[in-house]
């Protein structure tokens, strides 16, 4: 079966504008805060971030702070709100197809493009308004609605057989945007300005809506065509997303979906959340520039590529090995990394744990690919609406504590949140092992191809379920 490359592409468009942006928007902050908020000298406030020296180790220890508070309201409002979408989205796209929901999610990555490069071309408008920027991506869907609904049209596309591949594929098609993304981001500020940096991600972002009204079929084969603005309201539409994760299943596969969300959510929180302080950590640990900050994520990005081609393609597909083991592997991976990333005095140790943690990148894949093979294919929108819910609300938690604590331990040990990260990943390891020993305790295989790769059959119920 070849494979087939259907959403690969404007994802590929929209993370390289997200990536292009995203240690941009923290720089920028940091800026507007230093010298309107705080009232600082505007010439020592373009230094950070680019030089290190005292007068900025001063500031960054004043502004820093203050920046976080406002990053972390951002952070918040996009959980909140997406979390409240994504209630609706995932049973709407079930109904009425997932392409209206992709169209209208690049529609308010674009709107939401063109308002920050006004932000950014206004110099004396106050950090605080960035949060205005988020109004157009509530108002089209939510950020937490765009993977669930992408991963549930590659589901629609995909067969069991290949569902894993896929997946990685994805994946792969991500990390090369953020690379691209992450390495152009300081030439391109460099080279120009925030304002045109922003312009070249809007028209990426708008590429990414062309191709997708214009190439991207509709997969689900069979959708109504009622009142969709009246079916997105409807509370069947909440009701049926919470039955289907939880209903009762063939063997223990409700309790391993369930698992499954559990461990997914925590791992993206904390990666959510170690993402949100990462950039202040190294600044502020390391004295890092915003150019070295960007060699180093894209190194991660190329770890991210290789780990998905090798993981994924040749040792999940080619070799069959088990998508539960490679999870395992992966959170145990990304525990030790974060430690190590934790202990780091010097900072050739955080090039090391990333390199520790490359088996990490097969754990979004190789989870999702498990979901959505445990649950008929018309069931998969909501069950990856559910984990974007779990993982928005504990973001709620997360992003807060990890700026919270990154405040307090700042000027005393300021990797103290990578604890919190390896924390969270060594439960997720128990997690994993509790999901392997359910699939070996089920004498038939709860979910389609989990046992045996190579099988793509509808398994039969065995007597024994869950309580």
């Amino acid at each position: 079966m070849a494979i087939k490359f259907s959403v690969e592409l404007p994802l590929f468009f929209a993370f390289f504008s997200f990536s292009l942006i995203n240690t941009l928007n923290t720089n920028l902050i940091i800026y507007r805060t230093c010298y309107l908020i705080l009232g600082f000298d505007k010439n020592n406030c373009s230094l950070l971030g680019n030089v290190y020296n005292a007068t900025t180790e001063a500031l960054e220890k004043i502004v820093q702070p203050k920046a976080d508070v406002i990053m972390m309201t951002k952070t918040s409002i996009d959980s909140v709100f997406g979390a409240i979408l994504c209630l609706f989205v995932g049973s709407w796209s079930d109904r009425f197809g997932r392409k209206p929901v992709i169209v209208a999610n690049f529609i308010g990555y674009t709107v939401m493009m063109w308002i920050m490069t006004a932000f950014a071309a206004l110099e004396e408008v106050s950090p605080w308004y960035m949060l205005m920027c988020t109004i157009p991506v509530v108002l089209s869907g939510g950020g937490a609605s765009f993977l669930a609904i992408l991963l549930a049209y590659l589901t629609d596309i995909t067969s069991v057989e290949h569902r894993g591949l896929q997946m990685g594929i994805f994946e792969a098609f991500m990390g090369a945007a953020v690379l691209l993304g992450n390495l152009s981001s300081p030439y391109l500020l460099s080279a120009t300005n925030y304002v045109m940096v922003y312009l070249i991600a809007m028209l990426s972002l708008f590429l990414g809506l062309l191709y997708v009204i214009l190439l991207i079929p509709e997969s689900l084969e069979t959708i109504e065509t009622g009142n969709k603005i009246r079916g997105f309201f409807q509370t069947q539409n909440i009701v049926g997303m919470f039955k289907t994760t939880l209903r009762e299943r063939p063997g223990y596969g409700r309790s391993i979906i369930l698992l499954l969300v559990v461990s997914l959510a925590i791992y993206f929180t904390t990666v959510a959340g170690d993402t949100s302080v990462i950039f202040l950590f190294m600044r502020e640990q390391f004295h890092w520039t915003f150019k070295q900050f960007t060699y180093f994520s894209s190194f991660c990005s190329i770890n991210w590529i290789l780990g998905s081609i090798i993981l994924v393609y040749v040792i999940h597909h080619k070799w069959k090995v088990q998508e539960s083991f490679l999870i395992l592997i992966g959170f145990v991976t990304m525990t030790i990394g974060a430690f190590i990333q934790g202990l780091a005095q010097v900072d050739w140790l955080i090039y090391f744990a990333a390199v520790i943690k490359i088996p990490s990148t097969c754990i979004s894949p190789m989870t999702k690919s498990m979901l959505s093979k445990l649950v008929e294919d018309n069931e998969s929108a909501k069950i990856f609406a559910v984990f974007t819910i779990m993982s928005n609300l504990l973001g709620l938690v997360g992003a807060p504590l990890f700026t919270t604590l990154y405040n307090a331990t700042m000027g005393s040990s300021p990797g103290i949140f990578n604890f919190v990260t390896g924390s969270g990943q060594a439960m997720n390891t128990i997690y994993l092992l509790v999901v392997i020993w359910l699939l070996r305790r089920t004498q038939s295989t709860p979910y389609s191809s989990i046992s045996n790769e190579n099988q793509d059959s509808v398994i039969t119920p065995q007597n024994e379920t869950d309580n």
